[in-house]
C-alpha cells in the first residue's frame, strides 16, 4: 500500500474498529451512577498524580488511573466472554490521547510521569494496522490471494506456538536453569507443563485462528455456548520476535520501535520539521535498553495470565480487539504471584477464567484493577511493573517493545517488589 494516503489508511482502520460508549464521559463507568469516570478522550493538559506516588492510593480522592476491587471487574465481564458487554464497557480510566488532537509535548508529559495510558492515531501504527489486516496476492508463481502477514512472514520457518489443548487459558512458564541453587527448581523442572509448545507456520496458525472464529461466530446469540466454544477448543498462541539482527523487516513494519533511528536532542531541536515525526525518545525511551519487538498472536478467546514485567512497555494492537485488565504496582502483595523459584515466576496463581470464585485465594478479594479495550491502531504505554491480564477478545495481533526500566535500586518501586519476594532491580 502506498504510504501517504491518509484518507484511505483511517477508513480502512477505522472499519476495523467498534464504539466504546464507555470510554465518553457517560457517569455511568462504575456501579453507581454519581460516581463514574471523566470523558477519558478529554484528560488534563497536567497529568494527574500518580497512584504509585501516593501512600494511601485507594482514598477517595486521590490517584491516576482510578481503579476498583478486582472482583467486581471479574463478576461484571467474565474473562471467558468474549463478547463486549452492553450497554458499555465499565471501571474504564486511562486517559487516551489523540496523535493529531494532543501537543506533543503534552503526549510527552504522560510518558515522562510514568503513568500509563492509550495514544490513537498514531501515523505509523495505523499504517502497520491498515497492512496488517489486508490482502495481497503473493509474489511467487501461485498469484494466490492471501493475507497479508502470510505473504510478509511466507518464507519464514514455523515458528513457536504455546499450545493449550481443550482450553484458552495460556499460562507463562520456563524451565528453570539447572545450576540455579534453589532447592526448588528440580521438582518445579519435573511438573508438567502447563502448556505445550508447538511450532506452526503462519499460514497453519491462521487456519486455526479462523476456524475457531467461525465456530464462536454461529454460537454469538448465546453467551452459554460461546463461552463453551471458546473455553473446549485448542488454542495457539503465535510468536514471533526481531533484533536488529534477526528478522528485521519488522523494524521496517513498525519504524517506531527502531532503536538507531532515535535522534540526539540537540537533532531534534535543530529539526525544522514537524515536530512529532521527529521526537526521539517517546517510544524508545532508553534504545540502548531496547529488547527486541515481541509479537504475539492470540485466537479468539485466549487468556494470558496477570503479571509484571520490570521494564517500560509500549503495546501495539494491529488487529482484533484485546481486553487488558490493569493493576498499580502496589498491588503485588494482593496478587498471588508465582514465586521466582517457581516456572511460571512473577505470573498469578490463580485462574482468573474460574465459575467458582470461592477458588480464589484471599488476598485476590482485596486487589484493585481497570481495564481498557485496545483496538486496531491503538498504541498503550504500560510503565514499569504494572500488572497486566490479557483477553484475546477476537482473532488478534499485538506487537510490544521495551527500553529500560525505572524500578532502580532502592527507589519505591525496587522496594514494592523486594516487600513482595522479588527483589528485581536495574
Amino acid at each position: 500500500h502506498p504510504v501517504d494516503d491518509v484518507t484511505r489508511t483511517q477508513r480502512a482502520v477505522q472499519a476495523l474498529r467498534v464504539d466504546n460508549p464507555g470510554a465518553k464521559g457517560d457517569n455511568n463507568n462504575d456501579n453507581s451512577n454519581d460516581n463514574g469516570s471523566p470523558d477519558l478522550y478529554h484528560c488534563p493538559e497536567v497529568p494527574p498524580a500518580s497512584l504509585l506516588l501516593l501512600e494511601q492510593p485507594q482514598d477517595d480522592d486521590g490517584g491516576y488511573p482510578r481503579t476498583w476491587p478486582l472482583l467486581d471487574l471479574l463478576r461484571d465481564w467474565h474473562p471467558n466472554d468474549v463478547q463486549l458487554p452492553q450497554p458499555r464497557v465499565r471501571f474504564q480510566s486511562l486517559c487516551i490521547l489523540d496523535w493529531n488532537r494532543h501537543s506533543m509535548e503534552q503526549i510527552q508529559a504522560y510518558r515522562q510521569a510514568e503513568i500509563p495510558f492509550v495514544l490513537q492515531n498514531h501515523p505509523q501504527v495505523w499504517q502497520a494496522a491498515e497492512r496488517w489486516n489486508s490482502n495481497v496476492t503473493t509474489t511467487n508463481n501461485d498469484k494466490k490471494v492471501v493475507p497479508y502477514l502470510v505473504e510478509l512472514m511466507g518464507q519464514e520457518p514455523p515458528q513457536r506456538n504455546e499450545y493449550a489443548a481443550q482450553s484458552n487459558h495460556l499460562p507463562f512458564w520456563r524451565l528453570l536453569k539447572s545450576d540455579n541453587t534453589n532447592a526448588n527448581n528440580n521438582n518445579n523442572n519435573n511438573k508438567p507443563t502447563p502448556t505445550q509448545n508447538v511450532d506452526l507456520h503462519i499460514r497453519e496458525w491462521f487456519q486455526h485462528a479462523r476456524a475457531l472464529e467461525q465456530r464462536v461466530q454461529l454460537q454469538r446469540g448465546d453467551k452459554n455456548d460461546t463461552r463453551r466454544v471458546v473455553t473446549t477448543s485448542d488454542h495457539y498462541y503465535f510468536r514471533f520476535t526481531a533484533t536488529p539482527t534477526v528478522h528485521t523487516y519488522l523494524y521496517d513494519e513498525l519504524p517506531l520501535f527502531r532503536p538507531q533511528l532515535q535522534q540526539t536532542r540537540r537533532e531534534h531541536d535543530a529539526n525544522k520539521n514537524h515536530h512529532k515525526d521527529h521526537e526521539p525518545d517517546l517510544f524508545m525511551v532508553e534504545p540502548q535498553q531496547e529488547r527486541g519487538i515481541n509479537c504475539r498472536f492470540g485466537m479468539i478467546g485466549s487468556r494470558a495470565d496477570s503479571h509484571f514485567d520490570p521494564t517500560r512497555n509500549w503495546i501495539v494492537v494491529m488487529g482484533g480487539q484485546r481486553r487488558y485488565i490493569l493493576s498499580p504496582p502496589q498491588e503485588c502483595p494482593n496478587l498471588n504471584l508465582q514465586p521466582l523459584s517457581h516456572m511460571s515466576a512473577r505470573h498469578a496463581a490463580d485462574d482468573w477464567g474460574t465459575d467458582d470464585w470461592s477458588t480464589l485465594q484471599e488476598p485476590l478479594r482485596h486487589a484493585q484493577a481497570l481495564q481498557v479495550v485496545l483496538q486496531p491502531g491503538d498504541a498503550l504505554y504500560l510503565p514499569t511493573s504494572w500488572f497486566h491480564f490479557i483477553v484475546s477478545l477476537t482473532t488478534s495481533f499485538q506487537c510490544n517493545a521495551r527500553s529500560g526500566s525505572t524500578q532502580h535500586e532502592g527507589s519505591k518501586l525496587h522496594r514494592i517488589f523486594q516487600q513482595c519476594g522479588f527483589d528485581v532491580h536495574v
